[in-house]
C-alpha cells in the first residue's frame, strides 16, 4: 500500500504553484531520486511544451533553455494516510468513508484522477467526482457532497474519533451548513 505521493509543482505566470503533468512528475521524481542535488533536462517528450527545461534540484528552479526564463519549483510529499474523506448524508451530517475507500480517494486526488468508482460493503456503488467534490449513487442518481479533512498524526484517525464509543465526550458530530463545517463533541 502506497503511503505517500510526490507532487512536483512550478510557479506559473499567475504567480501560483501548478502541478506538472503526471508523466513529467514521474520523470522529475526519478531524476531527483538519482541525484537530489543535481540537474536534469525536461524535454518535450516528457512535457507537453515545445520547450526544454533545465531542472536544478539544488536551487529548486526550472529554466527554459531557449528563453532563459527561470521559475521556482517545489517538491511536495503528501502522506496519503493523513487525509480522511467524508460524505454528506440526507441530514447534512458528514459520515466517514471506510479507511480503504478514504485511502483510494486520496490516492486518486494525488494522481489527479477526476472520477473514482466506489463500492460500499453493502454492494452499493457511487461515482465520486473529485473536481466537483460530489458522489453520485450509481442506481438512483442521488448526488451528495464529499469532503476531505487532513488529520494530525498525533491524534487518532478522524474516522475513529467520529465513530466514538459512546454519546459522551469522545463522540463527534459533524454537520455542514453551506461552506461551514461544524464539529461538536
Amino acid at each position: 500500500v502506497e503511503k505517500s505521493v510526490t507532487n512536483w509543482l512550478f510557479k506559473n505566470d499567475r504567480d501560483n504553484f501548478q502541478s506538472y503533468l503526471k508523466e513529467a512528475e514521474t520523470f522529475i521524481e526519478g531524476q531527483y531520486q538519482n541525484d537530489p542535488l543535481g540537474i536534469c533536462l525536461l524535454k518535450p517528450s516528457t512535457s507537453p511544451s515545445k520547450y526544454t527545461y533545465m531542472i536544478n534540484f539544488q536551487t529548486m528552479t526550472q529554466t527554459n533553455v531557449q528563453t532563459k526564463k527561470q521559475r521556482p519549483i517545489r517538491r511536495k510529499v503528501v502522506d496519503t494516510a493523513q487525509a480522511q474523506w467524508l460524505w454528506e448524508n440526507a441530514f447534512g451530517e458528514l459520515e466517514p468513508y471506510s479507511e480503504s475507500t478514504s485511502k483510494a480517494l486520496e490516492k486518486a486526488k494525488n494522481t489527479k484522477q477526476r472520477h473514482v468508482h466506489v463500492e460500499t460493503g453493502s454492494a452499493v456503488s457511487y461515482t465520486c467526482d473529485l473536481s466537483r467534490m460530489i458522489q453520485t449513487h450509481a442506481i438512483t442518481g442521488v448526488v451528495s457532497k464529499i469532503s476531505r479533512v487532513v488529520v494530525s498524526k498525533k491524534r487518532p484517525p478522524f474516522s475513529e474519533r467520529l465513530r466514538g464509543r459512546s454519546a459522551g465526550s469522545d463522540y463527534l458530530r459533524v454537520s455542514v451548513r453551506g461552506d461551514a463545517v461544524d464539529v461538536k463533541a
